[in-house]
């Protein structure tokens, strides 16, 4: 879901952004500090407000918004490597949706994260309106049917 909603901020050229109230020092190398300078814009373009802070730091003073609860700091780092091996300003469209899927996944429900009960509902909510929602963007799927035989099976029921 968050992959998608990325995808249609990307198409829209509206990134929702979240202003910080402590802003996200990250220390970084020349190659990366390089990397970030040329892709500044792209960065930009992703909704994350960053600027020079020293020689060999950045700081973050906004995020997407749908990355706010996500470590962030883990994501940048690594986009900023990739970009630094790559080298590239200009980047394809599919390097493009490597980025959202990178993001999305700093962004999402992460396995053994205990939710309540309203969060669960809505995150049904949510899939049954979002589109491509039967598997994640790595092709692992988002849900599983069942059988009454195999869901007794699991629960060990009439044995």
């Amino acid at each position: 879901m968050v992959y998608e909603r990325f995808k249609q901020q990307w198409q829209e050229k509206k990134f929702t952004q979240q202003p910080l109230l402590v802003p996200i020092v990250l220390n970084v190398s020349m190659d990366e500090l390089s990397a970030w300078q040329a892709n500044e814009s792209l960065f930009s373009k992703f909704g994350f407000e960053m600027e020079l802070y020293g020689q060999s730091q950045l700081r973050v003073n906004a995020v997407p918004a749908l990355l706010v609860r996500s470590n962030v700091t883990g994501l940048l780092q690594d986009m900023l490597s990739e970009l630094s091996v790559n080298e590239v300003s200009d980047l394809p469209e599919e390097k493009i949706n490597s980025i959202l899927s990178t993001m999305a996944c700093h962004g999402s429900v992460r396995a053994n994260r205990e939710l309540k009960i309203d969060e669960m509902n809505q995150l049904l909510r949510q899939m049954e309106a979002t589109l491509n929602i039967d598997q994640c963007n790595h092709g692992r799927p988002t849900w599983v049917q069942l059988s009454m035989e195999q869901l007794d099976g699991l629960f060990m029921r009439g044995q």
